[in-house]
This record gives structure tokens, C-alpha cells and sequence, in this order.
């Protein structure tokens, strides 16, 4: 786990590849005396990100807040706007029906 190892006490520098595709390498180093993220592009030569544990937290915080919302807006919001739709739908249906039906006197 990625977090995990850069939540631990910094202790010796060890360099540890987490991935490696062919266009980025993430993997951990030591950097200012604690352990660091770092995403680093294959594609653009020197460019590299790096993320320590108070960036990490932060990041992490962030996608809890997208998944709420996420999970908010499928379990609230749709089965509201559904129902708004099926409404709709049958006020239609009904108006067509008024239209359809031949004039009575």
C-alpha cells in the first residue's frame, strides 16, 4: 500500500517502484527527511511530481469527497429526478391522448 509506506518513519533512503509503464514510473524516495511519492513522466525526460504525506492525506481526502458526492448524487438526486421525469412523461402522454381523442359535444 502506498500510503502506508509513506506514512512510515523516514529511516534509510531505499528507492521502491510501486509501477512502471512506459509512460510513467511512480515510486517513493527520501527527500527533505521523510519519505515522498514521486510520479515521474517517461515521456517528457525530467519531469517529475513530488507528493509527501501531507499532500498524500490531502489527495486522499479529496477522492473521499468525490466518492461522497458520487454516491450522493446516485442515491439522492437520481431516484428525484427520475421520479421528475416520470411525471413529465405522463403529463405528456396524457396531453397526446387529449389530442388524439376525437372532440366531444
Amino acid at each position: 500500500n502506498i500510503l502506508s509506506f509513506i506514512l512510515e518513519q523516514p529511516g534509510k533512503y531505499k528507492r521502491t517502484i510501486f509501477l512502471e509503464t512506459e509512460n510513467f514510473k511512480l515510486s517513493s524516495m527520501m527527500y527533505s527527511g521523510e519519505n515522498t511519492l514521486v510520479i515521474e513522466s517517461k515521456i517528457h525526460n525530467g519531469s517529475r511530481i513530488l507528493l509527501n504525506r501531507v499532500e498524500l492525506i490531502q489527495l486522499q481526502n479529496l477522492e473521499w469527497c468525490i466518492f461522497e458526492t458520487i454516491i450522493r448524487k446516485l442515491t439522492i438526486m437520481q431516484p428525484i429526478i427520475l421520479n421528475q421525469f416520470e411525471i413529465f412523461t405522463e403529463y405528456l402522454d396524457r396531453e397526446l391522448n387529449k389530442m388524439e381523442s376525437p372532440a366531444t359535444t
